[in-house]
C-alpha cells in the first residue's frame, strides 16, 4: 500500500519498510560493504525526512528530495531491484508530492512482486 502523505499509519508503514529493507541488505549484500553502506545511508536519510515532516521542519521535504535521489541512485548502481527497496522510493517521491515517479516505483516492484500487499 502506498504511503499517504496524511496521517501517521502511511509514516508507520514506511518506518517498518524501511526496517525490512536494512535487514534483508544486511543478509543479502553482506559481502558488499558499498552497497549496504550506501543503501542504509539512503534509507537513514529517508527517515531522518519522515521525522522531520512529521515535526513541520521547512526543509523536510529537501532532505525526501534528497533521499528519494539516494535511493534511486543506490538501486540503480547496485542493481538492488527488490519490492521493499522500491516501496520506500515510491514512499520518498509520493512524501514530495511526486506522484508520477511514486507511481512508476510501485509499478517496478509490483512487476518483481505482483501478490506485495505494500505495493
Amino acid at each position: 500500500m502506498p504511503v499517504s502523505t496524511e496521517g501517521s499509519r502511511g509514516v508507520k508503514t514506511t518506518r517498518i519498510s524501511i526496517l525490512l529493507i536494512l535487514l534483508f541488505a544486511r543478509c543479502c549484500w553482506a559481502s558488499d560493504t558499498d552497497a549496504q553502506h550506501e543503501l542504509e545511508s539512503a534509507l537513514s536519510k529517508l527517515e531522518t525526512g519522515i521525522t522531520m515532516l512529521e515535526q513541520h521542519e521547512p526543509d523536510a521535504r529537501l532532505t525526501l528530495r534528497e533521499a528519494a535521489a539516494d535511493l534511486q541512485r543506490v538501486i540503480d548502481a547496485y542493481q538492488i531491484h527488490t519490492p521493499g527497496a522500491y516501496h520506500a522510493l515510491g514512499n520518498a517521491y509520493t512524501l514530495v508530492g511526486d506522484e508520477g515517479r511514486a507511481v512508476l516505483a510501485y509499478k517496478r516492484g509490483e512487476r518483481i512482486a505482483p501478490t506485495d500487499p505494500r505495493l
